[in-house]
């Protein structure tokens, strides 16, 4: 066994609805796969992607967004995709042309998008729309994709303003009508990850780009970023993230601070724990993060692939780690003195787990633990106590903590 799955031979993807999307720039094909490599669908596109490799491909809900490099080596292009009757149709091309202020080489970009539904039917000519969610999110000017309706019908609005009531005002007036929970999404930035800060090679910096202007919003340095390999979007219920890989550490990088407010280690690193596999995309479906790479480890055995292949990380909180405390470390064997264990429980973002069930265990024939089953509290923390035996040795304690009962 070899571990291969997907086999693309590309090393950009996307994830929609299960199944796993790559473009072929030289037989201009956006190619469908399924989990297990099987060719499901493939989208002749009308456009010419061009010749330049596709380096980096987002998806924000119903557009494709592809990355390659632009005229020149300073340069990049970001096409926009979308799919109708079976085929893939150009809808914008974005270019970043180097000037004396910013030169530009990039590998990887992350959308900044959401994916909602209308909260209230809307009827051709309304000049307003409500949303379920993430309208927090909209400023004048963001563009809005609602669609489909019950006639497979899609069409884009502009946003001018927040009213009183909580709808968002539009330019124009609606041309379809839509249904309550019909499917809205808008994308409100660009996070470019470019080897130059301005102008400086070898520096690294995060671009913001505002959309729809296609502007420099913000420029973001830090020399680590320089390193970064890939990267994506992903919004919890409190916040809005970049992820981010640099070496076997996945970084969250907040939005609206610019600064990494957690980081995860993933496991791609072989077997002498000193190799690194490089992840050459990331791709979220749900709380699922998938990571695009040609190499990988499996119990202890290193594998190398000639197509690049994914690896998966879950997103939610699991024990991933636990430390062991005993005080006093020294009893008397009287078989009376009792000393406390506390065992720390913390997940793979290196946070506290809460409520795990925990079993603390020793290896004396006399002494004992008292509390042998608990659970974490909030603080990831379960105690113990161990009561002396009568015979001078030392004890072995073994504190074990599980995902689940």
């Amino acid at each position: 066994m070899t571990y291969e799955n997907i086999n693309f031979k590309k090393d950009h993807f996307v994830v929609r609805d299960g199944y796993f999307y790559f473009i072929d720039e030289e037989s201009n094909i956006l190619y469908e796969k399924a989990s297990d490599g099987v060719t499901t669908f493939t989208y002749p596109m009308i456009a010419m992607v061009g010749t330049n490799e596709v380096e980096c491909l987002e998806y924000d809900g119903h557009f494709f967004w592809s990355l390659q490099e632009g005229p020149t080596d300073q340069d990049i292009v970001i096409k926009k995709w979308f799919i109708e009757n079976y085929v893939v149709h150009l809808e914008e091309t974005i270019e970043f042309i180097h000037d004396a202020d910013h030169l530009f080489d990039v590998d990887t970009f992350s959308l900044e998008y959401y994916n909602t539904t209308l909260s209230a039917n809307v009827l051709i000519d309304d000049s307003s729309i409500y949303l379920s969610e993430f309208s927090e999110f909209i400023v004048p000017g963001t563009v809005i994709t609602i669609g489909p309706n019950d006639d497979e019908k899609y069409e884009d609005v502009t946003v001018t303003g927040t009213l009183d009531d909580g709808a968002l005002g539009l330019n124009f007036f609606i041309k379809n009508n839509y249904t309550i929970d019909t499917p809205v999404y808008f994308t409100t930035n660009l996070w470019l990850v470019n080897h130059y800060a301005y102008s400086e090679a070898n520096a690294g910096a995060i671009y913001q780009i505002k959309l729809p202007q296609n502007e420099i919003v913000s420029i973001t340095e830090d020399s680590d970023f320089d390193l970064i390999s890939s990267s994506c979007f992903y919004t919890d219920i409190e916040n809005k993230y970049m992820l981010i890989t640099i070496g076997t550490n996945l970084r969250f990088v907040n939005l609206v601070t610019l600064v990494v407010d957690k980081t995860m280690t993933m496991d791609n690193i072989e077997a002498n724990q000193s190799t690194i596999h490089p992840v050459h995309a990331l791709q979220l479906d749900g709380e699922t993060l998938y990571r695009l790479q040609y190499h990988a480890t499996y119990f202890n055995n290193d594998y190398h692939y000639s197509t690049a292949n994914y690896q998966v990380s879950p997103m939610r909180p699991f024990v991933d780690s636990v430390s062991i405390d005993v005080w006093p470390k020294i009893l008397p064997a009287n078989g009376i003195n009792v000393a406390e264990v506390t065992a720390i429980v913390n997940d793979q973002f290196a946070h506290p787990i809460q409520i795990k069930p925990v079993e603390f265990r020793d290896d004396d024939s006399v002494g004992f633990m008292t509390i042998q089953n608990t659970y974490t509290n909030l603080a990831g923390r379960a105690t113990s106590y161990y009561k002396a035996g009568i015979v001078p040795r030392s004890v072995l304690i073994m504190v074990m903590a599980t995902q689940y009962d």
